[in-house]
């Protein structure tokens, strides 16, 4: 006969198992549940850090990229109050490359990226000269550390992934899907609150200017010759309209008019690109007007109801004090303290960084366009593919121009990650010498989201 366990044990054994079992009742009773949640967190993020580990660092980069690509639209999901989930994405995008960019199995490849990663570093160093002027020097050098890490890591970190057109494209519907997400909770769940709703961004003009570039992606994918990605940019297009609408954010509106007409100019396909326009806006004014009656919305807004009125009076009052900021100091500038003040990122960023700052802004976008248009081969050329994708980038990019005139952001992550991709397609498809092959680590052979494969 088969012996009970406890059967070949010994006395002193079975009271010290005894003991142990008793001990452990009585800390489930004694010790505060959340410490034990605590530990039984770190003992699940243990073993998947240990599984991870098993699948290699090129997969997990892919998993950490593809993750940062569908947060980066909703800053306002955050881990702390200053670290949105799209940061620790990228924290571990760039750990797990950093062992093939150490062992020299992975080259940091900037040759796309200098000529914005040199503006950025213009805007920068302008602020710590105008630093010298600040009323409180320290918070200035916060916020300058804040911009470099979201603007210049941005950029950074895809200079290291250094990622082909397909995993472009994949990492640009992934971003669509986050902002889809986002502006669907705001058309859902925020009209319940009081005031205008703003998804899962940190406030309703993020939402609307979420809603732009993702428009633009979408316009870029309808282009395509491709029947499930146009379907799939076409119904997006009415969501993210109605949800610009409902964050009543009239600054995203002139972006998305001004964006609009880029998608015509870049792409060269104007009849689609109407016709997929006046559906879409159609159709996304109609959801929005049968829901929300157009109360508080950006047309509302921008045709002068008292909540427009109110802030525009507010806003002015900040011009005003910025403009004066800047005349105190019109060579220098006074540091990153009170940069968005005024809702106009061109004025921030000379009360800022001064004239070199202002340079600098320059710069970055020069850099930023000048490659987007040599992208096209010959003026009147149809875009299709990876060239419509880049136009809807680069109209998206054109859009938060026009809407900085009118707003104050200037270094939130998903806006950056935006520019990245949109240089880093530029330099793919533009006929130019390809970036050499990148050694692979021996491992799992591909992954759902790779990092190091290069399309030819």
């Amino acid at each position: 006969m088969r012996r009970h366990l406890l059967d070949g044990m010994s006395s002193s054994r079975q009271l010290a198992l005894a003991a142990s079992l008793g001990a452990v009742a009585g800390g489930l009773v004694v010790v505060d549940i959340r410490v034990l949640a605590a530990a039984a967190t770190g003992v699940v993020a243990l073993g998947a850090l240990c599984s991870l580990w098993r699948m290699g660092d090129e997969r997990i980069a892919g998993m950490a990229w593809a993750g940062a690509a569908f947060t980066a639209p909703m800053n306002g999901v955050r881990v702390t109050s200053f670290m949105a989930v799209t940061d620790v994405f990228l924290v571990v995008a760039v750990l797990a490359m950093a062992p093939s960019l150490a062992l020299g199995c992975r080259r940091f490849s900037v040759s796309a990226h200098v000529g914005v990663l040199a503006g950025l570093a213009m805007i920068a160093t302008g602020g710590v000269i105008g630093t010298m002027f600040a009323a409180h020097p320290e918070a200035s050098l916060v916020v300058i550390a804040k911009f470099v890490l979201a603007a210049a890591g941005s950029v950074a970190a895809f200079a290291l992934w250094r990622p082909n057109q397909r995993q472009l494209s994949g990492f640009c519907a992934l971003w669509l899907a986050g902002a889809l997400v986002s502006s669907a909770w705001a058309l859902t769940l925020d009209p319940h609150r009081p005031g205008r709703p703003f998804g899962l961004a940190t406030h309703p003009n993020h939402l609307g200017l979420v809603c732009v570039l993702g428009t633009c992606i979408a316009l870029g994918f309808v282009l395509e010759r491709h029947r499930a990605t146009r379907l799939a940019g076409l119904l997006s297009c009415p969501v993210l309209i109605a949800a610009l609408l409902a964050s009543g954010s009239r600054a995203a509106l002139v972006g998305l008019l001004v964006a609009g007409v880029t998608v015509l100019v870049l792409s060269g396909r104007v009849r689609l690109a109407i016709r997929a326009a006046m559906v879409a806006s159609t159709v996304g004014v109609l959801v929005l007007t049968s829901a929300l009656h157009l109360s508080g919305t950006g047309l509302d807004r921008l045709f002068g109801n008292a909540s427009a009125s109110r802030s525009d009076a507010e806003r002015v009052g900040k011009l005003v004090n910025s403009y004066d900021r800047f005349a105190a100091h019109p060579l220098t500038g006074e540091g990153f303290e009170f940069a968005q003040e005024a809702h106009n990122v061109y004025l921030q960023v000379l009360v800022a960084a001064g004239p070199l700052g202002l340079v600098g802004l320059v710069v970055v976008v020069s850099f930023t366009l000048s490659g987007i248009l040599r992208s096209r081969r010959r003026p009147g050329t149809r875009a299709t593919g990876d060239r419509a994708l880049l136009a809807g980038l680069g109209a998206g990019s054109v859009g938060y121009l026009a809407a900085g005139a009118f707003q104050n952001i200037l270094w939130d992550r998903y806006l950056w990650l935006y520019v990245a991709a949109a240089v880093t397609l530029a330099a793919q498809v533009r006929p130019a010498r390809p970036w050499p092959e990148a050694i692979e680590f021996p491992g799992p052979a591909v992954s759902a989201f790779p990092i190091s494969a290069t399309d030819r």
